[in-house]
């Protein structure tokens, strides 16, 4: 029996269910009661935990590359102010023109 249009609130424990755990509050109270459950939010705030701790390390990991791009951005913004202004025309001139 599908229930998939009620909400999931509950993860059977049981061996013999183990193929389909999850369910709504009809299959909690008459397919399967006296089996072994955990609420889902429990799962989902252990998942979350998890999560978190996972993007903690991955900071710590980017940290030192974030660093290095700063350090190249810095670098072009300066190469940037390098750059001649393009509506001041550049002449060339000979260097035999300048000795003579």
């Amino acid at each position: 029996m599908n229930h998939s249009f009620h909400t999931v609130e509950s993860v059977c424990l049981e061996e013999s269910c183990q193929s389909a755990p999850l369910m709504c509050f009809i299959c909690k109270h008459y397919k399967h009661t006296k089996h072994k459950m955990v609420a889902v939010v429990i799962d989902g705030e252990r998942a979350t935990q998890e999560d978190d701790s996972k993007l903690i390390m991955a900071s710590q990991d980017l940290s030192p590359q974030l660093a290095h791009v700063t350090s190249q951005e810095q670098k072009l913004a300066h190469l940037v102010s390098l750059v001649p202004d393009p509506a001041i025309p550049i002449t060339l001139t000979k260097v035999s023109d300048i000795v003579s």
